[in-house]
């Protein structure tokens, strides 16, 4: 039997993480997420939160010290909002999918 998959790697697992609480829970408590991965939120995903930026711009996101929080207009947007957290898309690639969708 031949069986295919891939390894994740602690960051791999991180940004999943990260994902998982925005799209299933619209919310992530950063000092939650800080004491449970041994990181500083803010430090470890600055170029996510960057990302974020339009989205915090256009009133769907709010980010502060302690959580990011989508609010219920960026519900239908959330998937983009996601990718903001997704390392393997790039920034561009990220960017062009939001005004599309637009």
């Amino acid at each position: 039997m031949i069986e295919k998959g891939v390894t994740l790697t602690q960051n791999d697992v991180k940004h999943r993480a990260a994902i998982n609480e925005l799209m299933c829970n619209l919310y992530i408590n950063k000092p939650n997420f800080e004491q449970r991965y041994h990181i500083t939120f803010d430090e470890y995903f600055k170029d996510a939160i960057a990302q974020l930026k339009p989205f915090i711009e256009d009133n769907l996101v709010t980010n502060t010290d302690s959580f990011i929080k989508i609010h219920p207009r960026g519900r239908l947007l959330i998937r983009n909002i996601s990718m903001s957290f997704d390392q393997y898309i790039g920034q561009q690639a990220h960017q062009l999918r939001y005004s599309r969708v637009i």
